[in-house]
């Protein structure tokens, strides 16, 4: 599968260039983690991998909220990772705060900044049927507190792109517009990411050139989550 993306009918891309400066909302993955040398990841690929924690693949359904999308389905994966029962979570339960209030799309690291300060709601609290548009209940923010992420990552470079995922930390990127999140290292070039297109590619995955990523957007690697949620 080719890294340029074709929009099938009904689907949208929708990342925005990131808000923030390098390393403004989140520590540098480069100061907390010790890098692999790219010589070393041929012997280490295959040994970790996040597509089998991958328990729904998400679908944005025409709206431009792929950033959202992305940032949603690394907290399901870390969750999954960390034992915690499967919930589904409601990606637009964000992207109602950062989409500004019209669908044009929204910044991976304001997606992330709003999931580890207020969280997500799960889909059983407030459900993609009532719209993006709608606002939560008094009261949400208890809800979606139990659903954070506590832990994310500024990511500078190929090489710890490659270090995050071979030490199994989910890789939320942007490229072409569109935001997905990396789940496995497939080669020193290649990786595979899952899609906010629902039963999209290869059962919602696809493929990427390392060198297609587009630091524009920011790429960030997610670490932990909250221990208590559901």
């Amino acid at each position: 599968m080719s890294d340029q993306l074709i929009l099938p009918p009904g689907k949208a891309f929708g990342c925005l260039p990131r808000k923030t400066k390098f390393g403004d909302c989140c520590k540098l993955l480069a100061d907390e983690i010790e890098e692999i040398p790219r010589e070393q990841w041929s012997d280490l690929i295959g040994k970790v991998s996040l597509r089998k924690h991958v328990k729904q693949v998400l679908d944005q359904d025409g709206v431009g909220s792929c950033a959202t999308e992305s940032t949603t389905q690394g907290v399901m994966v870390c969750r999954d990772v960390a034992g915690l029962p499967f919930e589904l979570l409601n990606p637009w339960s964000i992207y109602h705060w950062t989409s500004g209030g019209s669908d044009q799309g929204s910044n991976i690291d304001s997606n992330l900044e709003h999931a580890r300060d207020k969280g997500i709601l799960p889909e059983s609290y407030w459900p993609r049927a009532k719209g993006w548009r709608a606002t939560p209940p008094s009261g949400w923010a208890t809800v979606a507190a139990k659903y954070r992420v506590k832990e994310f990552y500024d990511i500078g470079s190929i090489d710890e792109v490659g270090t995050a995922l071979l030490k199994g930390f989910g890789v939320v990127f942007g490229w072409s517009g569109h935001s997905c999140m990396l789940t496995d290292l497939l080669s020193p070039t290649e990786a595979l990411y899952v899609n906010s297109w629902g039963e999209w590619g290869d059962q919602g995955f696809g493929k990427i050139k390392l060198a297609s990523i587009n630091f524009g957007y920011g790429l960030f690697a997610i670490r932990s989550v909250e221990p208590t949620g559901g």
